[in-house]
């Protein structure tokens, strides 16, 4: 199961999913259970809390998105 995380600044992060970390999550899990799509969900709220406890301990640095000075 794997999620890709990439920070781009504060309150931009970019996740995707595989499919097996989809049917893996409990929380896409208990929608789906409801009847509900986890694909017309934003986020896993554990997920995101976990994201955001990496940014504050300095393990999860944004990437700029903007080209490297001189270039263009």
């Amino acid at each position: 199961a794997t999620v890709s995380v990439k920070r781009l600044g504060p309150g931009h992060t970019a996740v995707q999913w595989n499919t097996e970390a989809t049917q893996r999550c409990a929380y896409f899990a208990e929608l789906r259970a409801s009847g509900e799509h986890s694909a017309r969900t934003r986020a896993c709220p554990k997920l995101t809390d976990s994201i955001e406890h990496a940014v504050a301990e300095g393990c999860l640095d944004a990437v700029s998105t903007s080209p490297p000075p001189g270039d263009g």
